[in-house]
């Protein structure tokens, strides 16, 4: 969150046509990945399903083809082949997390099956069932998103084709391989609403077809409504209004945040220890509008901070960070009352729309008490 933070900081002070504004952007866009992935694998670990959102795959493949290469070796022809307009044409209900890693794990093995020289392809292009997959799928009448990834390399023992997907089958020796990766294709596949079918020839290569159906343009628009009204944006002069206490035991995170929300007209006041924000807030509780509450801090935990604030000041807004969101801390916070819990790292706009959601709520809040009075 750090990492991201300042960066986006320095890109938010940069002139658009500084020299160096490409590389922080290679910086944000490979922290936001980082985050996508980690995100990914603890999700993966503890089986819960990924949050899905319209995405056009144009525009993703295009983010992650440098990342690819990263793990293709010099001796291996990369080619990517995309034949659709980025936006509505190819715009899908997806998680960019999984997205990536089925990616990934494709790229990977198709760079294992090559022993010398040799090509892989990925493609992508707009198809309707009867020009993607043969007769015997299951599948509607809507339009999809074809996604190819094929290599030249050894291809798949036609005996035992049928198992690739199981988990933990491999044909690798020890150390090589979990056989998982094809695994994790599989269910992030299903998981988009989609299907997967395997052509392969031993030493002829193999190609992995992947059929994701389109987003209709109405979900689409519908989907662009309610974000343009749910992020817009706030003027300076209301947020300069808005008075901020943030609590969390990182300093180097405080910082950052206090920099970030002032930049964007906030009042920001910072506590790296829960029992001197409480003490500040117990002396003058209406001094402060929102509070952004770290959950792990050493000497008192985010939650038990929110009950003592509630304690002072129950309508209070309350917004609680983690780096790790369990299921049943998040429960406990709504029952307490928490606003938002939000997981680490969070984006600067993500955080504005935040505070200004909290901001509506205790203004509805004081009208209601003004009212009755």
């Amino acid at each position: 969150m750090i990492i991201l933070g300042y960066t986006e900081i320095a890109l938010m002070k940069m002139a658009e046509n500084h020299p160096l504004r490409s590389f922080l952007e290679e910086v944000f866009q490979a922290g936001n990945r980082a985050k996508r992935l980690v995100d990914g694998i603890l999700r993966f670990a503890r089986g819960a399903p990924e949050d899905k959102i319209p995405v056009s795959l144009s525009v993703l493949i295009k983010e992650n083809v440098k990342f690819l290469q990263q793990l293709i070796p010099s001796n291996i022809e990369f080619v990517s082949k995309i034949e659709v307009t980025p936006g509505e044409d190819d715009t899908v209900l997806a998680s960019p997390t999984e997205f990536q890693q089925i990616l990934m794990n494709l790229v990977v093995n198709a760079v294992q099956a090559i022993e010398d020289r040799g090509r892989i392809t990925i493609s992508l292009r707009k198809c309707f069932t009867e020009d993607g997959f043969p007769n015997g799928l299951e599948v509607g009448k809507s339009s999809y998103m074809k996604l190819c990834v094929s290599d030249t390399g050894c291809g798949i023992d036609p005996s035992i084709i049928h198992r690739i997907f199981d988990p933990c089958f491999t044909t690798k020796p020890p150390g090589q391989g979990t056989g998982m990766g094809l695994t994790i294709v599989y269910n992030a596949v299903k998981n988009m609403g989609g299907m997967i079918q395997v052509e392969s020839r031993p030493k002829k290569g193999t190609t992995f077809k992947i059929l994701i159906p389109v987003l209709d343009k109405k979900a689409v628009e519908t989907q662009k409504e309610w974000v343009g009204e749910d992020s817009k944006d706030v003027s300076k002069a209301y947020r300069q209004l808005m008075r901020v206490l943030v609590v969390d035991d990182d300093e180097a995170l405080l910082k950052m945040l206090k920099i970030e929300l002032e930049m964007e007209g906030f009042h920001v006041t910072t506590f790296s220890c829960p029992y001197e924000a409480l003490k500040s807030f117990a002396e003058s509780p209406f001094s402060f509008d929102v509070a952004i509450v770290d959950y792990r801090m050493p000497k008192m935990t985010g939650l038990e901070l929110v009950r003592r604030f509630f304690s002072i000041r129950p309508d209070f807004p309350m917004v609680v960070m983690t780096g790790y969101l369990e299921e049943k801390m998040k429960k406990e916070a709504e029952l307490l009352g928490v606003r938002f819990v939000i997981v680490k790292p969070v984006s600067l706009s993500d955080m504005v729309s935040i505070l200004q959601a909290c901001g509506e709520i205790g203004k509805a809040h004081e009208e209601s008490v003004q009212e009755r009075l």
